[in-house]
């Protein structure tokens, strides 16, 4: 099943993704990359990531300090934030 991101999922997503483009030409690109790949481990094994709450479940990229926030049922696998880890204390 293909996880899907929420509008506001798709916001944060490219504001990062901006944001390391304008740190270095490329890096947006390769954060891009980085999201993907969890995007497809999610896909792969929605239960495998630990729960965040009691509906979510975390999984954080490898080089980037963000994570994606995601809901998976049996009907769908949603992105519902990505986040920057050290922003926002309890967002």
């Amino acid at each position: 099943m293909t996880p899907r991101l929420l509008p506001e999922a798709k916001v944060e997503l490219t504001a990062a993704t901006l944001f390391y483009d304008g740190e270095w030409k490329g890096l947006g690109e390769e954060f891009l990359d980085e999201v993907e790949s969890s995007l497809s481990t999610i896909a792969s094994d929605p239960m495998r990531c630990r729960l965040f709450d009691e509906r979510h479940r975390k999984i954080n990229l490898h080089r980037f300090p963000y994570a994606l926030i995601y809901e998976a049922t049996p009907q769908a696998i949603v992105v519902k934030a990505v986040i920057h880890l050290h922003r926002r204390p309890g967002y």
